[in-house]
């Protein structure tokens, strides 16, 4: 196969624009499924060609645990914290420990699902009160990046200075990703290892609290043990993954929507709640690309992937597929949902919370009389959770 300039520089680089329209429309000239001969690795671009892939048993995630153990043998870095943390992460397993991950995350994510919304929508309320109150500011950093580490923290009985300090280590760079630098990786290892002492703290001190007080229970109903280490690593990880994600969700949604309105949006205009939460979702996917492994050979849209062979699914891209969506790059209520939260067994554990919570965050912007964007937006650098991690607004 041939090289494409285009389809290399796209997998080299994440894509942090507000636009990134174009930047699809360029790489899918080229074809829906590609193939870069540099790099190694099947680009995926298609809504079609990406469920498919999503739902093929012979893609397997890729195992982070060996990686990491794999770089700290090569570099000697202490990364025992970063590869015990993905042994939490359902995302990134196979098998049986998949199976029980997914159990123990459904069943406690269900059981405390009133408590965590409730307490989702009293942060929304006080981080929105304070940007009030200053005319606006940072929506990235003073409400997007700190709501879900606030609620978390608001039904473990966290006191709120510590939980604005958790808001600061929760973001999932150098976590989750397969190319990172090693930079990152460094500093995610601080970061998960004063999360997991402080969950260790937690847990230790909140012997009243009912919701780490049953946390056994969801262990020993998904078949796993419930030693006071696997309960802080589990809160860890619940941080970590809802951290990033929710923030990218909600700071490139609030992005897109002012920009569909040119940058200034009334309540009077503000979309029907009713349909506004799926497209807010597809044109917000904060998870942009997710990796997949051949296994054995298989096959996808027609291409023959060999065995050991990397395949890259861009979620993005595969929710803004012109043939999946007539006008794909504008926010449209009427469009078809996306699959931003993946599918097959790997789907996002958390998909119905996070709709709850986002429609939560768009029913208390949808009261203020005026939200206006202005100038000095910008992105994070992570390839696998996207997100502004500046975004100044005014609220009125």
């Amino acid at each position: 196969m041939s090289f494409k300039p285009t389809t290399d520089s796209f997998i080299r680089r994440p894509i942090n624009t507000a636009d990134p329209g174009r930047v699809y429309d360029n790489v899918r000239a080229e074809g829906d499924i590609l193939w870069s001969s540099s790099m190694r690795i099947w680009l995926v671009l298609s809504k079609s060609a990406a469920t498919e892939a999503l739902r093929n048993r012979d893609l397997h995630t890729f195992n982070l645990s060996n990686l990491y153990n794999r770089l700290a043998r090569q570099t000697e870095y202490q990364l025992e914290a970063l590869a015990h943390l993905a042994t939490f992460l359902p995302i990134v397993q196979e098998g049986e420990r998949h199976k029980k991950l997914r159990s123990l995350f459904g069943r406690f994510l269900a059981d405390n699902q009133d408590a965590y919304l409730s307490a989702y929508a009293q942060s929304s309320r006080e981080l929105l009160d304070t940007l009030k109150e200053n005319g606006g500011g940072d929506f990235a950093t003073e409400y997007a990046d700190r709501i879900h580490s606030d609620a978390i923290g608001r039904i473990c009985d966290i006191a709120p200075e510590r939980r604005a300090w958790m808001a600061q280590k929760t973001f999932a760079e150098g976590i989750l990703g397969v190319d990172m630098h090693l930079s990152s990786v460094q500093n995610a290892t601080i970061r998960v290892r004063e999360l997991f002492s402080h969950y260790d703290e937690v847990l230790r001190s909140s012997a009243e609290n009912d919701i780490l007080a049953n946390m056994g229970q969801h262990f020993e109903a998904a078949g796993m043990p419930a030693d006071h280490d696997s309960k802080a690593s589990f809160l860890t990880a619940l941080t970590v993954l809802g951290g990033d994600t929710t923030a990218g969700t909600l700071s490139l949604g609030l992005g897109r929507l002012l920009d569909a309105f040119e940058g200034r949006i009334s309540a009077q205009q503000w979309p029907d709640q009713k349909n506004l939460v799926e497209e807010f979702l597809r044109l917000s996917a904060a998870i942009q690309t997710v990796y997949r492994v051949a296994n054995k050979p298989t096959m996808i849209a027609d291409q023959n992937i060999a065995k050991g062979e990397t395949v890259l699914i861009n979620l993005s891209a595969a929710n803004r597929d012109p043939t999946a969506y007539e006008c794909p790059h504008q926010f449209n209520e009427n469009h078809q949902a996306g699959i931003q939260f993946g599918t097959g067994r790997h789907f996002c554990s958390g998909m119905t919370l996070t709709r709850k919570a986002v429609a939560i965050s768009l029913e208390h912007l949808s009261e203020f009389s005026e939200i206006v964007a202005r100038e000095g937006r910008s992105f994070s650098e992570d390839r696998i959770a996207t997100k502004y991690s500046k975004f100044p607004i005014t609220l009125e």
